[in-house]
């Protein structure tokens, strides 16, 4: 199994035999919340409710364009390559369906340390709800995760006025910590950390979405210098 590694502008590193193990391992386990009553799931009952957009290159009206916006961020979310390397460090298969697909995460947790969790996605949206186009999924924390929750991702566009944007909305909080040093570092740490992860991907996702559909639009074997 090959194993992809995403992080930002990095090529992928030769196949780590620890991290295929790990990866592996994570056919076999289960979710560590109960997601069975959404409506439970907010910040009365004691979630962590996060959601944030970023507008991206609008484009003509009607179906998404063929190297447009809406398409260039379908590559940069389903890729991963959006997560700041300094917090997170996501590995997968990708040979399997993106529904299902068993995600280990590498989380640095500040001074603490490094740690390995299980995630999985469980949700893929493609196709039309109303005026708008929408393509995006969501995964949820396993049990080896010291957080509980769900995070999604999904690029919208509204066809009648071709503006296209992008969402991030997470519900989230820790679950039971065996480790004392990672119990103490999730308490204090979990919060600006999160907050950190979702300003710097609604930054740098329109970034790379402006790259990716340039580099699309670009002839292949072109050059970008004028003739004389």
């Amino acid at each position: 199994m090959h194993i992809a590694h995403r992080m930002i502008n990095a090529p992928e590193p030769p196949t780590d035999p620890v991290i295929a193990a790990a990866l592996a391992s994570l056919a076999g386990i289960g979710f560590n919340y109960d997601n069975s009553h959404p409506e439970l799931l907010d910040g009365r009952h004691g979630w962590i409710v996060d959601d944030g957009e970023a507008m991206l290159e609008p484009e003509p009206p009607g179906d998404p364009v063929p190297g447009g916006s809406f398409e260039a961020a379908r590559a940069v979310l389903a890729d991963c390559r959006f997560v700041d390397p300094r917090l997170l460090h996501a590995y997968y298969d990708p040979a399997a369906p993106l529904l299902g697909r068993d995600m280990l995460l590498r989380v640095r947790v500040g001074i603490v340390g490094r740690f390995l969790f299980g995630a999985r996605i469980t949700e893929v949206l493609d196709g039309r709800q109303g005026d708008d186009n929408i393509w995006g999924y969501s995964y949820r924390t396993l049990a080896t995760h010291f957080e509980m929750g769900q995070i999604a991702f999904c690029v919208i566009k509204h066809r009648p006025s071709g503006n296209v944007r992008v969402r991030i909305s997470r519900y989230s909080r820790l679950g039971p910590i065996a480790n004392p040093f990672l119990r103490l570092g999730a308490r204090v740490l979990t919060r600006p950390m999160q907050r950190r992860y979702m300003r710097y991907a609604l930054r740098r996702i329109p970034e790379m979405v402006r790259e990716t559909a340039r580099a699309a639009m670009r002839p292949a074997g072109g050059s970008n210098k004028r003739a004389t």
